[in-house]
C-alpha cells in the first residue's frame, strides 16, 4: 500500500496538520500579548483582549477543520466499501450522513466561535427559535414534505422496478 493510502498518513496530513497550525497561530498570540506588555505606548489589556479570543478561535478552527477531516474520511471510506458491494442505495445514505454530519460540526463551530467572541447564545438561541417557529409555521406544507421524504429514504419501503399505485 502506498504512503498516501495508509491511515497513518491520512493522520500526519489531514489530523495533525490542522492543530499544527493552529497551535501554531495561539502560540504566536500569547507570543504578542506577552510581548505587548514591554512596549510602553501598547495597552496590554487592549492586546489581551484581541489577543485572547484570535487564540481560542485559532484553536477552534484547528479542532473544527481536524473534525471536518476525519468525518470525511470516515464517510468516504464506507461510501467505496459499499459501492464496492454494489449496494449504492446504502452508500447515497452514508453520503447524506456525512453531509448531515459535516453541517453538524460547522453549527457546533460556529456557535463556538460566536461564544468566544462575546455573542449571548441565549439571546441568539431564543430569537433563532423563534424565527424558525415563524418560518416552521408559514411553510409548514414544505416541511412536511420533506420530512415524509426523508422517511422514505431511511425506512427505503419501494425497490426500483417495483409499482407503487
Amino acid at each position: 500500500k502506498p504512503w498516501r493510502e495508509t491511515r497513518l498518513a491520512f493522520l500526519a496530513e489531514e489530523v495533525y496538520g490542522p492543530l499544527e497550525a493552529s497551535c501554531a497561530l495561539a502560540a504566536l498570540g500569547r507570543a504578542v500579548e506577552l510581548w505587548s506588555v514591554t512596549v510602553p505606548w501598547l495597552e496590554a489589556a487592549a492586546v489581551a483582549g484581541v489577543a485572547r479570543p484570535a487564540v481560542a478561535l485559532a484553536l477552534l478552527l484547528g479542532v473544527t477543520r481536524a473534525s471536518l477531516n476525519g468525518t470525511r474520511r470516515a464517510a468516504s471510506e464506507a461510501v467505496f466499501r459499499l459501492e464496492l458491494e454494489g449496494r449504492e442505495e446504502q452508500a447515497a445514505r452514508v453520503r447524506g450522513a456525512g453531509r448531515v454530519g459535516a453541517g453538524v460540526v460547522y453549527a457546533a463551530a460556529a456557535l463556538a466561535a460566536l461564544s468566544l467572541l462575546g455573542v449571548k447564545l441565549q439571546s441568539l438561541l431564543t430569537y433563532g427559535g423563534i424565527g424558525t417557529l415563524l418560518v416552521g409555521l408559514a411553510g409548514r406544507q414544505v416541511a412536511e414534505n420533506a420530512l415524509q421524504g426523508l422517511v422514505l429514504l431511511l425506512t427505503n419501503p419501494f425497490s426500483p422496478g417495483e409499482r407503487i399505485a
